[in-house]
């Protein structure tokens, strides 16, 4: 039996690190390999922990450090932006995998990788990067991470070509894993044409700064001179909830707004939603967008990242030309108004993640533990 420990920020229906992970284990197909995730945080769902626990899966939590729960606002802050977090959740961390000895450690997140990275070097650990570098914001943070952290793994695996740099600069071996998606979750809206006066936005994820909502709700503030009816619904979590509800009150579009809160089933939003926006300022290769491409809902999203090596502007969804309200609203207007670019959006969309398989995923993590020599059967060709 092998042992693979992950550890990951958070259990969440709603994060694409998280959800990558959750997909990977649902569908690991070495029966004999006892999968274990160790999360950083306490708030963990409750629902997907007990369906990952069904799936003979151990969680084990690193338990909240004490800053986690004081109120004073300037204290949290100065000990957030110490290393004191750090060091409290390491030494957590090194006494579990003592007590697990894991065959090999994959580490996903920055926080994870940072923490994973001062492990000892007798330990097969592979560096899982899905985003870029530009986290944590913290300097002392991100340049533990750069300088340190992430020379000290055994190998890395990217989520999309962007981000093979980040390994090579150091000589560590790496290699690209696609995110996969199980196409049979998927069930393909045949509408030909959405009604203009009751479209729907919709937005899944993480609430962050950096993911460009507060441009978004803008966005539909103009949307709504054209198209009255319009509904954005946002499928998400984060601390700056409350804070984009005042903005959606403060630009008088609260009624046209639909705060859900996280989904437990991310496929019936895809489908119930007829464009899916992601205005972020910073990405690798989302999930999010491969699977609502799969369930046939048109997708915008910016520029950045990995995101060019998914789509291409105009074919299989629209790449905005600047993170901004007024480009947000012009590329879901011009969609809108272009029935023939909404039909080719959402086919070719759909076309395109057939190239996003789990076998492939799957496999992905299975070549690796190969080249570390944590298995040693011979690949199948």
């Amino acid at each position: 039996m092998v042992k693979i420990l992950h550890i990951i920020p958070r259990i969440s229906y709603s994060g694409g690190t998280e959800n990558f992970v959750r997909t990977l284990l649902y569908n690991w197909d070495r029966k004999d390999d006892k999968n274990i995730i160790c999360t950083f945080y306490y708030d963990n769902n409750a629902v997907l922990k007990s369906d990952l626990e069904k799936r003979g899966i151990l969680i084990i939590p690193i338990t909240a450090v004490w800053f986690e729960s004081i109120q004073n606002h300037y204290l949290q802050f100065i000990v957030k932006n110490s290393l004191i977090p750090y060091f409290k959740k390491y030494f957590q961390l090194r006494k579990i995998i003592k007590s697990l000895s894991p065959d090999i450690i994959f580490s996903h997140g920055e926080d994870s990788e940072l923490i994973t990275g001062f492990l000892k070097n007798n330990i097969k650990k592979v560096n899982v990067i899905h985003s870029v570098t530009d986290f944590p914001k913290n300097f002392l943070y991100r340049s533990l991470l750069k300088y340190y952290s992430r020379k000290r793994y055994s190998y890395t695996l990217t989520v999309s070509r962007l981000l093979t740099g980040i390994p090579e600069k150091y000589g560590i071996k790496n290699s690209v894993v696609q995110p996969g998606i199980e196409m049979r979750n998927s069930i393909f809206n045949q509408n030909e044409k959405f009604k203009k006066n009751n479209l729907k936005i919709g937005y899944i994820g993480r609430i962050v700064k950096e993911k460009g909502l507060r441009e978004l709700i803008k966005a539909i503030s103009i949307l709504k001179l054209t198209y009255p009816k319009v509904k954005l619904i946002i499928a998400a979590y984060g601390k700056y909830l409350e804070e984009l509800k005042s903005l959606s009150k403060k630009l008088l579009v609260e009624n046209e707004i639909v705060f859900l809160g996280e989904v437990t089933d991310p496929w019936q939003f895809y489908e119930s939603v007829d464009i899916l926006v992601l205005p972020s300022y910073f990405e690798a290769l989302p999930l999010i967008l491969i699977e609502a491409m799969a369930a046939g809902t048109v997708v915008v999203a910016s520029n950045v990242g990995g995101i060019s090596e998914l789509i291409i502007d105009g074919h299989n969804g629209i790449l905005l030309k600047q993170i901004s309200p007024d480009s947000i609203a012009e590329s879901v207007s011009g969609l809108i108004e272009n029935n023939e670019l909404m039909t080719k959006c959402r086919y070719s969309g759909y076309e395109t993640t057939k190239n996003f398989s789990i076998t492939g995923m799957v496999s992905s993590f299975v070549d690796c533990m190969r080249e570390l020599h944590v298995i040693n059967d011979v690949k199948v060709q």
